[in-house]
């Protein structure tokens, strides 16, 4: 037997006409709490990739400033050494070679250099030493001439052969200037440095010169018309920056990072600014693991 009365069922429609407004209210509002806080934990996750990405940026030009005033303190000391002060007074190439050459394998494996080259004040080349695979370095005669006369060094990265951090430096003996030389050390091994203190992955790009006949072609991004001159963790890394090529053409969008999936997991690559560098052939590209 039916016992609700017409009372009962408007008390019920009543009670549903009363619950349904407040429902919808608190379905609404938690939807704009998942969404404030979705938009939040997204701004975070921004926030926390630009501090990273400052960090990066002073972590490497940070290395860099110290290869650069490691070179200048080599500058200093290279005349004192023995019997260099005579070989650099008298300008004759013969004889900087005989004394040079007795300090050379020292300056590589101790002292980490991988080019040494010896210049008069009008910018004529004396005497050069590099390590086997970077080749004497394409140094505008005009720079040398200006460190000689203004008797201060000048650093710039040369990526003609082998990407080095080099710096111009005047050979100042009895207080004037007795030429320059030029001191330069591995780019890659500021890379490997920098791995080692943030733990991303870094790569050195350099821009790929088309008459040049390049054996590791698998090293050469044509989209970006670059070449790849180090890169950690390389057999995955390339591959990585082979697919960020074909999505974004433009080396350009890297400046404020793009985001890259391979192998379920996800990348921020982002090219960093580098100190001293003034051309546009040298870049430096970070590549994290942003999956977490």
């Amino acid at each position: 037997m039916n016992n609700k009365t017409p009372n009962s069922k408007k008390f019920l429609s009543l009670k549903w006409k009363a619950l349904l407004p407040s429902s919808l209210v608190l379905v609404i509002i938690t939807i704009l709490f998942s969404a404030i806080s979705y938009i939040d934990l997204k701004k975070q996750a921004r926030y926390a990739q630009e501090a990273e990405h400052h960090h990066y940026t002073q972590a490497i030009n940070g290395l860099i400033l110290q290869s650069r005033r490691h070179l200048e303190q080599l500058g200093e000391i290279i005349p004192s050494m023995s019997d260099m002060r005579d070989a650099l007074l008298s300008g004759n190439s013969k004889n900087i070679i005989s004394v040079f050459d007795q300090h050379w394998p020292r300056m590589q494996i101790q002292l980490g250099l991988d080019v040494a080259n010896f210049y008069t004040n009008s910018g004529q080349p004396l005497a050069g030493w590099q390590t086997p695979g970077f080749g004497p370095s394409k140094i505008n005669e005009a720079m040398i001439q200006r460190v000689a006369k203004q008797e201060y060094p000048i650093s710039d990265f040369d990526c003609n052969v082998r990407c080095i951090q080099y710096t111009l430096i005047p050979i100042l003996i009895e207080g004037h200037s007795r030429g320059v030389m030029l001191l330069g050390m591995s780019l890659a091994d500021t890379v490997t440095s920098f791995k080692s203190m943030s733990g991303a992955d870094v790569g050195v790009l350099t821009k790929q010169n088309m008459q040049e006949n390049t054996a590791d072609t698998d090293k050469v991004i044509t989209t970006w018309g670059m070449r790849v001159i180090a890169l950690t963790n390389s057999a995955h890394n390339m591959e990585l920056l082979n697919n960020t090529s074909r999505k974004y053409q433009n080396l350009s969008m890297l400046e404020r990072g793009v985001e890259i999936a391979l192998d379920n997991h996800h990348y921020k690559v982002r090219l960093l600014p580098v100190s001293g560098n003034t051309s546009d052939k040298l870049h430096l590209i970070t590549i994290a693991d942003i999956s977490s």
